[in-house]
Formats: C-alpha cells, structure tokens, sequence
C-alpha cells in the first residue's frame, strides 16, 4: 500500500519535477554559456594577473556571503514549502529571514572593511574590494529560499538569466582596458541587485506579502533554526573556495592565481552538473526513503551509474584535452595552467562519488553526521593547503584539494556505513 502511494505521488508530480528540472538545468546552463562568452574576453582584457585579482576578491565575496545566506536556504526554504498557502505566515518568514540577512550583512561588511585596511596586500587594491561588495548585497537581497520553498523554479531561472544578459552587456561594454579589472565583480554585483530588487518587488506585490517590524524572539528562532545547516555550509565553502585565497597570500604571484582560478572555474562547470543531479533526484529520495534503505540503494543503482560514467568520461577528456581547454579560456597555450588542470580534473569524479552517501545521510536527517565530516574536511584542507602550497605552490594547492575530496567521500561513506549499523538507516 505504501508502495502504491509513493508510485501514485511520483506520477501526481512528475510534470513539477520535470519543469524544475528544465528550469534549473536552462538556469545553470547560462551561466555556464555566459561563463564561456565572458571570461576569455575578460582575460584578454584585463589580463591573466589582474583576472587572479578578480577571482580573489569573489572567492572573498563568496566566503562571507555563505555567512550571510546562513542556513536559510534549507530551514526558510523548508518553512516557506510548509506555508506556502498562508499569506500571514509567509509574511513573518520573509521579515524575519530579511532581518536577519541585514543584521548578519552589516556584521559581514564591518570585518570585511577590517581585513582589506589590514593585510597589506588587498590595502594596494581596495578600490576592487570595494567595489565587489556589491555582489554581497545582491546575494542578501535574492530571495532564491522563497522560490524554492513556493517551487517557482521557472521565475527563478527567468530573473537569473536575465540577470547575467544584462552582466554580459555590462562586460562587454565597458571592460576594455587592464585597468578595467576592478570593476568586473561591480558590475556583477550590479546586475544581480537589479534582479533581486526585482524579485522582492514580485513577492510583496503579486503574492501580497508585507514586510514586518523585526522580533528579537523571532531573529534568534530563525538562527537557531539554520545554525546546524550554516556550519555545514561554512565547512563546505572553507575547504571549496578559500583555497584561491591562500594561494594568493603565501604565492603572492597574480600570475599564478589566475592560471589556478581558470582551472576552478572549468571544475565549478563539473559543479553546476552535480548540483543539478542532487537537487533533482532530492525530492524523488525524500519520497522514495519511506519504504527503506533498499529502496533508495535501487534509485540510485538505477539512476546514479550511468551518470557516473558520464561524469567519468568527461573528466578524462579533461585530463587528456586540458592544453586546448586552458587554450579557450586564456587564447594561448599555457603549460602550468594545463598542468593545474590535469589535477583537478580528478576532483568532478571524487565529488560524484560522494553523492550518493551525502544524498542518503541527509534524507535520512542525519545532519550531524554530514556537518561533522565537512568541518573536519575543512579543518584539513586549511592545514594540508598551507603546508603543501609552501612547499611545492599551486601544485601543493592542487594535492590539498584532492586529498580533502578524497577525505570527505571516504568519511561520508563510512558515516553511511555507522548508520546502517546503528540502526538509523534501515
């Protein structure tokens, strides 16, 4: 019987998923068309060293804009899907998330502006950090959780797309000289906040929402709510993204730091790819893990393999084709950032192969259980990042990223493994 329910509500929402899937594959593959038409001309533009720059300042802009997003897009997004046909309590949710997104954004910027004015090396460049706040405000003010949590997917994907339309412009209309490096991330930043005033607009004013004054009681509710999930992010962004920081404070050499950030960026493509198939099959194994262990184990023999191969392939048609890769983004060969990217090209097949674990232990709610591998692989990755990228570079950079990877998929696999023993997956 439960079996029967299960098939019945696969069937009731398959046109749903299907529409989201298409949306968020039509959004992601955007910004992967736009990521391909924009950073060779930013290359060749501003140049490889001052392209490094960049990628600094974003991967920073990044790092705090995990602190700001909180843990709001799993717990906002979860309380939003509950009450999606309540107008009050939509309205407490969205205040309460918007407060708290503000209160963290100006704790954010005041120890940013703390850590520019004191490293002498982003000192010299402040204007460029500067200027990159821009992408912080946008991402506190993009309410994607609501999308989410209502499934608009699709309206998600329109202002997305729209959004990196008019960022497409922007470059090409006003990024024309080497100096022009610092305003990249502004504009940027620039065209997102026009989408996400946009999207606000679309919430108070065609579903009726209002915004409402701000509760000390309801702000610690929501913090509390998304701590579990903010640590888990933190931890993800800490091994993931500060590694280009890092290299940049002990190589001091901008030349390298933009060999390296191509190739991270060529890897974020595999990333979009995974985030895809994780976000879709998700609400297919929040169903399916009902009926047991088994049953889910089934869904991902069936669905997973063949990805995996796929997955497989591509990564070594990478390692084999990364010369004429680097050659599309840089438009010269480049032996050291096709030697970077050699070495990545492991870390899309490390990643997949964490998947089904990762995917298992939070349906299954064992958030701690995740949470704990990821601060220890961040942990890790901090320490072996700054001893091997002094001993050997961006080499020594590269060993870090898979030994953490390596480390995360090994440890996650083994909390799977602790669980099923333990009784908590069954």
């Amino acid at each position: 019987m439960l079996k029967k329910r299960t098939h019945f509500f696969l069937n009731s929402f398959s046109n749903k998923l299907i529409t989201n899937f298409l949306s968020l594959t039509v959004l992601k593959g955007s910004n992967f068309l736009i990521s391909l038409l924009i950073t060779p001309y930013i290359i060749k533009s501003v140049g490889l060293g001052n392209y490094g720059l960049i990628s600094v300042a974003f991967s920073l802009m990044t790092f705090f804009s995990v602190i700001t997003e909180y843990g709001f897009n799993v717990s906002a997004t979860r309380q939003v899907s509950v009450n999606r046909n309540d107008k009050e309590t939509l309205s407490k949710i969205i205040s309460n998330v918007l407060w708290c997104k503000l209160i963290l954004l100006v704790i954010s910027v005041l120890v940013y502006l703390l850590i520019v004015f004191t490293a002498a090396a982003l000192r010299q460049e402040w204007q460029l950090y500067l200027l990159s706040l821009t992408i912080l405000l946008a991402n506190v003010l993009f309410p994607v959780w609501f999308f989410q949590g209502i499934e608009d997917m699709k309206l998600l994907a329109v202002l997305s797309f729209i959004s990196k339309i008019v960022y497409l412009v922007t470059i090409f209309s006003f990024i024309k000289e080497k100096t022009d490096y610092r305003y990249v991330n502004f504009l940027l930043g620039l065209s997102s906040l026009v989408i996400s005033f946009t999207s606000l607009a679309i919430i108070f004013l065609k579903h009726r929402l209002r915004l409402m004054q701000p509760k000390i009681k309801s702000i610690i509710v929501e913090l509390k709510d998304g701590f579990l999930i903010f640590i888990s992010n933190f931890a993800n962004l800490t091994y993931s993204s500060l590694n280009i920081i890092l290299l940049e404070f002990i190589t001091k050499d901008k030349e390298l730091v933009g060999q390296y950030s191509v190739a991270e960026r060529v890897i974020d493509i595999f990333k979009q790819i995974l985030g895809i198939f994780s976000q879709v099959i998700y609400p297919q194994l929040c169903l399916i893990y009902i009926n047991g262990l088994q049953s889910v184990l089934n869904f991902f023999k069936k669905n997973f393999t063949l990805f995996f191969v796929g997955i497989f392939f591509s990564s070594a048609c990478l390692f084999v084709f990364s010369s004429g890769v680097i050659y599309f983004f840089i438009g010269h060969y480049d032996t050291a950032a096709s030697l970077i990217l050699k070495g990545m090209s492991f870390v899309p097949i490390i990643l997949a192969l964490n998947t089904p674990s990762y995917q298992i232990l939070i349906v299954f709610n064992l958030k701690k259980s995740f949470s704990s591998v990821l601060v220890t692989g961040a942990f890790i990755s901090l320490i072996s990042n700054a001893l091997l990228c002094s001993q050997f570079g961006v080499m020594g950079t590269v060993a870090s990223v898979i030994l953490t990877e390596t480390f995360i998929a090994a440890a996650l696999f083994l909390s799977l493994l602790k669980g099923i023993q333990k009784g908590y997956i069954k």
